[in-house]
């Protein structure tokens, strides 16, 4: 959904678009309030990012355990990402 404004407008200029989406949350594992402390905070501008910063610190502070999991599980779907990307580029070669 979000792309497809995006794309419309890469079209109009005839720019190559693509996208690739990962699933970072499922019925069996919903998103973490951590995640969403992070994109409220990232979202925000200003002093209302330093709130939103402060928050997000807090989140992971009252359970440092599950905020570990967060990162690491980030991390690989950052590297999932990554390696659809070279996936891809590679077919498109």
């Amino acid at each position: 959904m979000e792309s497809a404004a995006l794309a419309e407008v890469a079209a109009g200029a005839a720019i190559p678009f693509a996208v690739l989406r990962l699933v970072t949350d499922t019925p069996a594992s919903p998103i973490s309030p951590l995640a969403i402390h992070a994109a409220r905070a990232l979202s925000e501008r200003g002093v209302r990012r330093a709130g939103g910063t402060a928050r997000l610190v807090l989140e992971a502070a009252r359970d440092p355990a599950r905020a570990f999991s967060f990162v690491r599980a980030s991390r690989n779907w950052c590297a999932l990402l990554r390696r659809g990307w070279r996936t891809y580029a590679a077919q498109a070669l």
